[in-house]
């Protein structure tokens, strides 16, 4: 088959996508409680755009994915209009010295992950898989407390335990 009858997308139908505007802010303080406690908290917003290679592919290219002879069982994937994925973060705890060589952290954190990529299967009207398309349906919630023990180097030892639970 020539190039031309592998191309069964019609261009014409495509659109071009609105841009992805968004406001990530940012923030985050400490404060002294005594000379041995410090409090500490922040908040921030994130955003991760899914790899490149879930978001674009030539039409001549997801033709050739969908055309059964020459496909997966699965088909071809294409992330058509896929968005960032989120992610909201809040952290507070404290840090407390309890000799000049050992201190204690607790530390409280939740997080909100919104539009998280998913793979999401189109069937023809036979049943038959005929590419799979990446797209924001999924989202987490991650709440959790980590408990920190430091000891600074002594006698040539120094010990990190972390526990944290989730």
């Amino acid at each position: 088959p020539t190039h031309s009858t592998l191309e069964i997308i019609d261009e014409t139908k495509l659109v071009e996508t609105d841009p992805v505007k968004l406001v990530l802010p940012r923030v985050s303080f400490s404060f002294p409680v005594t000379d041995r406690t410090v409090f500490y908290a922040q908040y921030g917003k994130y955003a991760q755009m899914p790899r490149l290679d879930q978001l674009y592919s030539s039409s001549f290219g997801f033709s050739n994915a969908i055309i059964p002879a020459r496909r997966s069982p699965y088909g071809g994937s294409l992330g058509f209009a896929a968005k960032p994925e989120r992610t909201t973060n809040f952290e507070a705890g404290f840090r407390q010295v309890v000799t000049d060589n050992l201190a204690f952290t607790a530390t409280g954190f939740y997080k909100d992950m919104k539009d998280q990529i998913q793979i999401h299967r189109y069937y023809n009207s036979l049943g038959n898989a005929l590419f799979t398309a990446y797209l924001n349906q999924d989202f987490g919630t991650v709440k959790g407390l980590e408990f920190t023990l430091d000891l600074r180097r002594t006698a040539r030892l120094a010990v990190r335990l972390n526990y944290t639970m989730s």
